[in-house]
């Protein structure tokens, strides 16, 4: 279920503050009932972490089925050998809870892109998204653009990591839908991603499920 080379985000509660914390990580060996990690990489300060052997943590991976499972472990013990890394507990795929189907969670986002007409008979559209998933993308129309519903346009997404990479995602796009909503001027395209290498589906994912994380971050902070 999880590979080498997957990324974990690992989520614990601070007993002092109460605080909850957020780091990234990604897995670099496998063993019987282990786990091996290298240094997390905390969300907010983007600086790596230090942890005792014991520190239990709330764990998230995302499945070769882009579905999200979470699991909880602990740090079972250090290795300071040519290259740091930390030994997780392994639960099994028995102790995996699936937490996202496969039709992909919406979350709202401000992601660049462009759109090509494949038939070259438009100009590029230039713009940005409201919300995004991996089956699609919902995108502000400029003022004197018009899309037509079942038109196929080349798309080319922007994705802004949380660790600071940009990734360019290409895609088909059909335009499945052109609504205004109410109080809104401008009218929005709804598209639905239909040539896409499963690969960058899954990048789209992953960015779609660190933009949860971090605004339910943001929403605890605002509470407390």
């Amino acid at each position: 279920m999880i590979e080498i080379g997957d990324r974990i985000f690992l989520e614990r509660k601070e007993i002092s503050s109460g605080e909850i914390s957020r780091f990234r990580c990604r897995l670099v060996g496998k063993r019987e009932g282990v786990l091996i990690i290298d240094l997390p990489i905390n969300e907010e300060t983007q600086k790596s972490a230090f942890f005792v052997e014991g520190t239990v943590f709330h764990a998230w991976i995302i499945g070769a089925d882009s579905a999200v499972y979470s699991f909880v472990t602990e740090i079972q013990a250090r290795n300071k050998d040519k290259i740091p890394v930390l030994l997780l507990q392994d639960p099994g795929e028995k102790g995996m809870k699936r937490i996202q189907r496969r039709n992909y969670v919406r979350v709202d986002a401000c992601v660049n892109l462009a759109l090509h007409s494949v038939d070259e008979k438009a100009s590029p559209i230039i713009t940005f998204t409201t919300n995004i998933s991996g089956g699609g993308a919902a995108a502000v129309l400029p003022w004197n653009r018009k899309v037509d519903i079942g038109s196929i346009w080349q798309m080319y997404v922007v994705l802004h990591r949380n660790t600071e990479e940009t990734e360019l995602i290409r895609t088909k796009a059909k335009v499945v839908n052109v609504y205004k909503k109410e109080a809104e001027v401008k009218e929005q395209a709804a598209l639905q991603f239909i040539e896409i290498e499963g690969k960058d589906r899954e990048k789209i994912v992953r960015f779609c499920f660190e933009q949860q994380i971090a605004q339910r971050g943001k929403v605890g902070k605002a509470i407390r």
